[in-house]
């Protein structure tokens, strides 16, 4: 939705668009194609929690060789998993059989 935002391609639903203070909040509701705030909390606040627990789930950023990225990106694809899904599987097998 934020690249829709600012590229320009959210068109508001004037029906919904008065002077009042709430309209900003209305065009937003709109963008995400929600009625209610807590709609939107559920698609625009971020991504399920992976794992067990609470709060956001950790975050681990390396780098790897462009070859690398490539097969993972096949693989991915192939598999119809996302990258990350891979990389998770990948580690708890390592780390099972270490």
């Amino acid at each position: 939705m934020p690249r829709d935002i600012e590229g320009g391609t959210v068109v508001p639903n004037a029906s919904r668009l008065t002077r009042d203070p709430k309209a900003g909040e209305r065009i937003l509701l709109d963008a995400a194609g929600v009625e209610t705030w807590e709609e939107f909390e559920r698609v625009e606040m971020g991504r399920p929690r992976v794992g067990e627990g609470r709060g956001p789930s950790p975050v681990i950023q390396t780098r790897i060789p462009h070859a690398l990225k490539e097969q993972l990106d096949a693989y991915a694809t192939d598999h119809g998993q996302k990258a990350s899904e891979v990389v998770r599987e990948a580690l708890a097998r390592f780390l099972r059989a270490a």
